[in-house]
């Protein structure tokens, strides 16, 4: 059914953890290595880029993206979570491991929302359709299935 997600990232501590639905793009805390425990470098170091013929990710070209020291960040909400450069060449990048604030699902309403952590098993409310307009079909009409 098409039920949604419940906002976990709505109050979450952006200092500790960064929102899965913006790739962590407002993450802010300080974690520097990447999943493959390679230390960050900089932000005002980060390579050039020869094919764009700028500087890749300077803070002053995203100032809103928190660019501070050698922390991991996603200054361009690309695929994935945040990350960091680790080295001098445009392709020296990494993911970071940040956590995901929304792997966590407190003081949700079950009846409105389902957590991603546990993949929706928690939602209790009486949506009856699919994402495509499909009605479902009841538990107790589905034959060998039951809740």
């Amino acid at each position: 059914c098409d039920v949604p997600l419940c906002n976990a990232c709505k109050n979450s501590n952006f200092e500790k953890c960064g929102c899965r639905d913006g790739n962590q793009a407002d993450y802010r805390g300080s974690i520097h290595t990447t999943v493959g425990g390679k230390e960050c470098i900089d932000w005002e170091d980060t390579p050039y880029d020869y094919d764009l013929q700028t500087a890749s990710f300077k803070p002053d070209r995203y100032q809103e993206a928190g660019l501070e020291e050698n922390y991991c960040r996603n200054p361009d909400s690309r695929d994935g979570q945040a990350w960091c450069y680790f080295g001098q060449g445009v392709d020296d990048w990494d993911y970071c491991d940040v956590p995901f604030c929304d792997e966590e699902c407190e003081n949700a309403n079950p009846e409105t929302c389902g957590c991603r952590n546990s993949e929706q098993r928690d939602y209790r409310g009486t949506i009856n359709t699919t994402a495509d307009g499909t009605e479902c079909t009841r538990w107790e009409d589905a034959g060998y299935l039951t809740p």
